[in-house]
């Protein structure tokens, strides 16, 4: 009797995996198909993007790579006229750190005292490991008009400020180190 129904489980059971490899089939199909018009839609958005801001562009970036290496120079503006320079934004309080490497004991926290009292985070005061003929401002990058403000605050105070410049690897957000 059970030979009778093999026969027919046999041919329902092919019948089921025939349509399940079918579905299978179109299902795969159906993500190719997905994914070549994810791939095409990411293709046209990263050349309106590139289009939209070249500074995203792998290729303008290497192009001007290279004629900075040539020409010596480092404003672009001045070689591509559609260049632009854009600043970037940094939000948050300013920490500051203090290094007194003038002769005058005291004289980093009297600073202090004055940028604290104009809103500025003090975050260390420490003696710079070796005296120095005049200040330097020492920034992060987005930090350069807060350090050009507190280079004035040192000048109006008395302080000879050498220079007010970007620096890497800072802990701060920008480091004064006093010099007589």
């Amino acid at each position: 009797m059970s030979a009778n129904h093999f026969p027919q489980i046999n041919k329902q059971l092919m019948f089921r995996a025939a349509v399940l490899l079918l579905l299978i089939l179109l299902v795969a199909i159906n993500a190719r198909m997905i994914l070549e018009s994810v791939l095409a839609a990411k293709g046209i958005d990263e050349e309106i993007v590139a289009e939209a801001n070249p500074r995203l562009n792998k290729d303008l970036l290497q192009k001007a790579v290279t004629i900075l290496e040539k020409k010596g120079s480092e404003d672009l503006t001045s070689i591509f006229s559609t260049a632009t320079v854009e600043r970037q934004e940094v939000s948050g309080p300013v920490t500051i750190e203090i290094q007194n490497g003038s002769s005058v004991n005291g004289a980093a926290a009297g600073i202090s005292r004055i940028l604290s009292e104009s809103g500025y985070i003090i975050s260390d005061i420490s003696t710079a490991p070796s005296l120095q003929t005049q200040s330097t401002v020492f920034y992060k990058q987005g930090r350069a008009e807060e350090a050009v403000q507190v280079g004035d605050m040192l000048t109006a105070e008395g302080w000879s400020v050498k220079s007010v410049q970007e620096a890497q690897d800072l802990g701060n957000d920008i480091r004064i180190v006093l010099g007589s």
